[in-house]
């Protein structure tokens, strides 16, 4: 908000952090200009009230961060029959929720790409309530395989809480012609389709001249910036296409 009242000197930002619960009430209301949210409640709210992306945020993954994201399908290394999506049929696994997107939607998708019906052919299908928790659950063993966002096993290992060798990344065996257009520009292992980080976004009356301002504002912030230093993530992007996300949804 600091940075943003900063560039744009005749108008003053100021942050409202939302509840998941009143997200929608809020932009049907029209009680805020713009909004920063997860890809999955954006194209919801973009299909209900018009809401429109004016940049997507670059996080810090890599050396100069990465606007995309994915799912990763776990599992610990030393287990030989889990090699593949068939060998999860009838075992026990977790994800963090049942609206996750990066933490069980995007897995669930690419689970059902490759034939495999969640309710019906695990032995057990439990939500934990967060990435770092999934990762813990397999590990220890008590679960078989889990669903993550494509970056947790990074994160955790920089904080010496994992030996990323612990672990084996289940990949699908689809042709790659059917694979999101995205895999090009994301060389990061991932089990899923790819799709865009979370945007900021304006609100249908929010002014296209004021919403001008603050994409060139936020696509000038670098990633040495002390806002994005505060955020932990390397900047921001031209606006990504949420079609994927749609098409998920």
């Amino acid at each position: 908000a600091e940075y943003l009242s900063r560039e744009i000197p005749d108008h003053i930002f100021k942050i409202q952090p939302l509840d998941f619960q009143d997200v929608s009430d809020v932009v049907r209301e029209a009680k805020v200009d713009f909004i920063l949210l997860n890809s999955g409640l954006y194209v919801q709210l973009e299909y209900n009230y018009g809401l429109r992306p004016i940049a997507t945020l670059r996080a810090s993954h890599g050396e100069s961060g990465i606007s995309l994201f994915a799912g990763l399908i776990i599992t610990r290394a030393d287990r030989a029959d889990i090699r593949s999506f068939s060998d999860l049929k009838g075992k026990h696994f977790m994800a963090v929720d049942p609206d996750s997107l990066g933490g069980w939607l995007m897995a669930k998708r690419e689970l059902m790409t490759q034939g495999i019906d969640p309710e019906h052919d695990f032995a057990t299908l439990d939500f934990v309530g967060t990435h770092d928790g999934v990762v813990k659950e397999v590990l220890s063993g008590k679960v078989d395989a889990g669903a993550v966002r494509f970056d947790t096993l990074e994160h955790m290992a920089e904080e010496h809480l994992i030996d990323l060798g612990a672990f084996r990344v289940i990949q699908g065996d689809r042709p790659k012609s059917n694979f999101n257009i995205l895999e090009k520009e994301f060389p990061f292992p991932h089990s899923t389709d790819i799709y865009p980080e979370w945007p900021m976004a304006k609100l249908l009356g929010t002014p296209d001249n004021l919403a001008t301002q603050v994409a060139i504002a936020l696509l000038k912030m670098s990633g040495q910036e002390e806002a994005a230093k505060r955020a932990n993530i390397m900047g921001w992007d031209i606006a990504r296409n949420y079609q994927p996300v749609h098409e998920l949804y």
